[in-house]
């Protein structure tokens, strides 16, 4: 209940882009609620069982932690869950026979907080990169840094500055 509860609550803020979902206390009761369901489903059951809710829904919040916080951070919550659920195994029934599942699982959950933030770090710079292209290509083509003095220079976004250069060279421009 608690983690539907929430599930609904994150998606609404979500929905309406609210901050503190990618915050710390967003991200710090995401990774909590992803400890205690992976916790509980040791406790809860006796023994193996089949893929179950505690399963996928810590990765979803590991991953929501790489993309709101960053990959190193993300990789940090999914290991912190991954030995969690270790650890909640072992007290409970024992790591023999699970310590090759329990590393997979720590490592899954840390490989994917951490690719989670990376691809969300590299939409991020190629959308800001974007933005600026086309601040460049709106102000007639001509790039103005701000710095004084001015340095105004034309862009050609189609070619690398240095093949600009080359044609110019070529064609006896200075």
């Amino acid at each position: 209940v608690v983690l539907a509860v929430w599930s609904a609550l994150w998606t609404v803020a979500v929905g309406r882009r609210d901050r503190w979902v990618a915050g710390p206390a967003g991200v710090v009761v995401d990774l909590a609620l992803a400890c205690a369901a992976v916790a509980a489903d040791s406790v809860v059951y006796d023994g193996g069982h089949p893929q179950s809710f505690a399963s996928a829904w810590p990765l979803l919040a590991v991953m929501a932690t790489g993309i709101a916080i960053g990959p190193t951070l993300g990789l940090l919550g999914g290991v912190t869950v991954g030995v969690v659920g270790g650890a909640a195994t072992a007290s409970t029934t024992g790591i023999e026979g699970e310590w090759l599942s329990t590393l997979g699982t720590t490592v899954l959950l840390g490989a994917s907080g951490w690719v989670s933030g990376w691809v969300a770090e590299q939409l991020r710079t190629t959308s800001q990169e974007a933005a600026d292209a086309q601040a460049g290509e709106v102000g007639g083509g001509v790039l103005d840094s701000g710095a004084a003095p001015v340095l105004r220079e034309p862009v050609d976004r189609g070619r690398p500055r240095v093949v600009q250069r080359a044609d110019e060279h070529r064609r006896g421009d200075p």
